[in-house]
């Protein structure tokens, strides 16, 4: 399937259906030879606010057992959160939030690139958004870059 996007690259992903795991499998790369890929990839079926605080595959690969019982606190801890409607819930959004716009209006647009520690704060923050969330901090950025005077 392709998609046309105005602000990333193609990407490609090749894997399988693992029927024991029920999840896709595979590898990812910006080429379309499967060969030289960039990386892993896993799709499952998690919901989106679990899949914040899922273990890297790298993590799953080094010790299973540890990661998935972090993974298992990490959950629980988050629906606590996210019940109780507490301080810091809506605090970590909020910085999320402000990192992922800026940042990314500063890598893709205008401004000054962002270091290699603030590209690091910058995927951990993407890693627990929400599909909900990306999608508006998506229509944020739009709407930033749409009315900002650019000189050239």
């Amino acid at each position: 399937m392709t998609f046309a996007t105005a602000f990333w690259a193609p990407m490609y992903l090749d894997g399988r259906f693992d029927p024991k795991r029920d999840a896709l499998t595979g590898v990812w790369d910006v080429s379309e030879y499967p060969d030289s890929s960039s990386g892993k990839m896993e799709f499952r079926r998690i919901r989106p606010h679990y899949l914040t605080v899922y273990p890297s595959l790298n993590e799953l690969s080094q010790n299973k057992s540890r990661a998935l019982w972090k993974f298992a606190t990490a959950a629980v801890r988050n629906d606590i959160r996210r019940e109780s409607w507490s301080w810091s819930f809506f605090a970590q959004r909020r910085d999320d939030r402000e990192t992922v716009i800026s940042l990314t209006i500063r890598s893709l647009f205008f401004g000054k690139p962002p270091d290699c520690e603030e590209i690091s704060k910058l995927c951990v923050a993407v890693q627990r958004l929400t599909p909900a969330d990306a999608c508006f901090y998506s229509s944020k950025i739009n709407r930033k870059r749409a009315h900002t005077w650019v000189h050239a």
